[in-house]
């Protein structure tokens, strides 16, 4: 039975009501005021003090979703809908797109080694990192997140992988065969 079932059947005044949810909400163990030589009144608890004390709850530094799709367009409109949703959750968002890998399919003739067709198929990925994360929230964002997952989109969550980093640069060939000319012209 509730503190609050208690006091409405016993009929209180609503005075009495409020200021004891004021208590409760801010997490004082309840408290009974009484009279003290006549002069002014105290405040008695019957609970021990260590009731109050709160276990401590994991937060996770840095959580990782990295979110994948064959459709550029279905996969922005997702990557927009997870970035609003955790920014008005109020966590720290960090977002990056990584480069398009590009596999080339071949269909063959039947029986034979002839190509009939070549086709290529670019996968998309971007990088959501979200950081100061509770473990009691966690299960809970993962489930919103799984139960608007469009078709076609495939998320992979887990701890902060540091070598993606270098991935997300585009590298300049062109830059790199003139810079390998050079060295070669030093020496």
């Amino acid at each position: 039975m509730s503190y609050f079932n208690y006091f409405q059947r016993t009929a209180l005044d609503s005075k009495v009501m409020q200021s004891f949810r004021c208590i409760l909400t801010k997490g004082i163990p309840l408290q009974i005021a009484y009279r003290y030589r006549s002069y002014g009144i105290r405040l008695k608890s019957f609970d021990p003090p260590y009731l109050s004390v709160k276990p401590p709850i994991h937060i996770y530094q840095s959580v990782q979703f990295d979110v994948r799709g064959h459709n550029y367009v279905q996969l922005e409109k997702f990557t927009s809908y997870i970035h609003k949703f955790f920014i008005n959750c109020g966590y720290e968002v960090e977002n990056f797109p990584l480069p398009p890998s590009k596999k080339l399919y071949r269909l063959y003739h039947t029986n034979s080694t002839n190509i009939r067709s070549d086709f290529e198929i670019s996968e998309f990925r971007r990088i959501y990192r979200i950081s100061g994360v509770r473990a009691v929230q966690l299960p809970i964002l993962l489930d919103l997140i799984y139960q608007n997952l469009s078709s076609g989109i495939n998320i992979h969550i887990g701890k902060t992988d540091t070598s993606l980093d270098e991935n997300r640069f585009v590298p300049q060939l062109e830059k790199e065969a003139l810079e390998k000319e050079l060295s070669k012209l030093k020496f």
